[in-house]
This record gives structure tokens, sequence and C-alpha cells, in this order.
């Protein structure tokens, strides 16, 4: 009977230190497998530098939001200045109109110096 507790006994405590060595292996193998290899960091970079010319051809596509703030202020004072010349000038058809007018006076007025 002591040799069957004494065999028990060991094979629990065998069955335990294999079984405590077991899991800090596996642990221990769960780590090394996290870390990234050299391939793995190569084709990250790869994929970073990619993602960099990406966003260098969206910024140069398209604007911030500053920059779109200033364009539309930029707008409203170009149309507030196309108001303002609409407002203080006059068209074509009038500007020939009156110019067609002066060369008929000039006309005339030549016409009387020529005559005296």
């Amino acid at each position: 009977m002591d040799y069957e507790v004494v065999t028990t006994v060991v094979g629990i405590i065998i069955t335990a230190a294999v079984s405590v060595v077991g899991y800090f292996l596996k642990r221990t193998m769960n780590r090394q497998d996290d870390f990234a290899t050299k391939e793995d960091i190569g084709r990250i970079e790869k994929q970073v530098e990619e993602h960099k010319q990406d966003i260098k051809t969206l910024n140069d596509k398209y604007a911030t939001k500053a920059e779109l703030k200033e364009i539309k202020e930029n707008i409203a004072t170009m149309r507030e200045s196309i108001e303002f010349v609409k407002n203080n000038t006059i068209n074509r058809e009038d500007f020939l109109r009156n110019i067609s007018e002066v060369k008929g006076d000039i006309k005339d007025l030549k016409d009387y110096l020529m005559k005296k």
C-alpha cells in the first residue's frame, strides 16, 4: 500500500510538473508568435509607403476646410465686384451707340469747319 501511495503521489507531482512546464512553454510560444517577422515588417513598410503616396495625392487634389473657406470668401468678394461693375459701367450696346453719335458729331463739326 505504501508503494501505491508513493507511486500515485509521484505520478501526480510529475503530471503537475509537466502541466506547469507545458503552460509556460505554450505562453512563450504565443508571445513568440506575436512578434513580427522581417517579411511582415517589409510588407507593412511597403503598405505605409503606398498610403503616404495616397495621402499626398489627396492633399494635392482636395482643399482643406481653411482653403475652402478662403475660396468661398474670394468668390463672394468677386461677386460683389461684378455687381459693382454692372451697376457703374455701361453695356456694349450703349457704348457703341454713344460712339456712333460722337462720330456723327465729329463729322458734322468737320463739315462745318471745312465750309468756313
